[in-house]
């Protein structure tokens, strides 16, 4: 068991006190839950929303159901969440780049991610992981750079959404390397995995868990992820550091949140639910084979996350989204 997939004192704390929250009585919904992914099917935020559906499902007795409401990184889903009733039934599925970077890439954004949601949990962070396929046939960093110096004209690289995590990496890959890349935005990472296998695409930055299970088919290759350390699941794929390429440490993550004036006492309900379904070995286990790293928190602590993060990177954020 790695450091990565063992349940930290916190969580086991966070789930000692879902089931007491479990416990404490009928808080919830009464009817079916929506849980709203910005992002296509198949893709890694779709997956993780499937399971912790089933989680609620479970904890709670009513039916959930996972809809897909795609389109400009995520925000889409924001809105629809937003506009929900406060009542426990819409839950909304969420990266760092719908609700802390979204408030800088989209000018005409039609939610305030602080005001107009109420942070749930942090489910998981995922490494950004830069894969290649079919068209390019490389299996290394080193040898994909090469290739891309004798095939400009080639040098596209997709990315999940415009204004994303992986649109600013693919930024700093180019700085970094001084390739001259053109950014191709798609509607989540299932399409760019897709685009790699049939070789229409030179490669794609996207969640580890977009491209994990492919890489270990064999049907693409991942030749750097970022992080500090090697994902566990993800052993041979070393770091951006590792290939000599700095400023791409930084990890994704993926959270839960509820419309602004849910009662307090749902949210630590559902918070509990959540927490108690993270600390499930059989849980974590599975995420980890996705790609993911299982870093539950609390809601408050998601909001001071999502705070230092519009600090950090709005500035950054601000800037490439201008028009050149």
């Amino acid at each position: 068991m790695t450091e990565h997939d063992r349940p930290t004192r916190r969580a086991a704390l966070a789930a000692a006190a879902g089931a007491a929250a479990l416990a404490a009585g009928p808080v919830g919904a009464q009817s079916p839950i929506r849980i709203i992914s910005g992002f296509a099917a198949g893709g890694s935020q779709d997956v993780l929303a499937r399971i912790l559906a089933e989680e609620f499902q479970q904890a709670l007795g009513v039916g959930v159901v996972v809809e897909n409401r795609t389109g400009a990184a995520g925000t889409i889903a924001g809105e629809v969440v937003k506009a929900a009733a406060p009542d426990g039934t819409t839950i909304l599925v969420a990266n760092i780049v719908t609700m802390s970077l979204a408030p800088f890439s989209f000018p005409g954004l039609k939610y305030d991610p602080v005001k107009d949601f109420v942070a749930l949990a942090k489910t998981t962070e995922f490494p950004i992981a830069l894969a290649t396929g079919a068209m390019t046939a490389k299996t290394s960093f080193a040898d994909l750079v090469t290739w891309l110096r004798a095939n400009p004209e080639r040098s596209n690289i997709g990315v999940p959404a415009a204004g994303s995590l992986p649109h600013l990496f693919a930024i700093r890959l180019a700085e970094t390397t001084g390739l001259k890349l053109t950014v191709v935005p798609y509607r989540g990472g299932a399409p760019i995995a897709q685009d790699l296998m049939g070789g229409q695409l030179a490669m794609g930055f996207g969640a580890a868990a977009d491209f994990s299970e492919l890489h270990q088919a064999k049907r693409i290759t991942i030749v750097a992820a970022s992080g500090t350390a090697r994902h566990p699941s993800l052993a041979d794929v070393p770091t951006f550091a590792e290939s000599g390429v700095s400023g791409l440490e930084s990890n994704g993550w993926n959270g839960l949140f509820l419309p602004a004036g849910t009662s307090p006492a749902l949210v630590e309900r559902y918070a509990g639910i959540v927490a108690a379904a993270l600390a499930k070995p059989a849980v974590r286990d599975r995420l980890v084979r996705l790609g993911f790293l299982v870093t539950p928190s609390t809601p408050q602590a998601m909001a001071r996350q999502m705070a230092e993060e519009m600090r950090v990177w709005g500035p950054t954020m601000t800037d490439l989204m201008k028009p050149r």
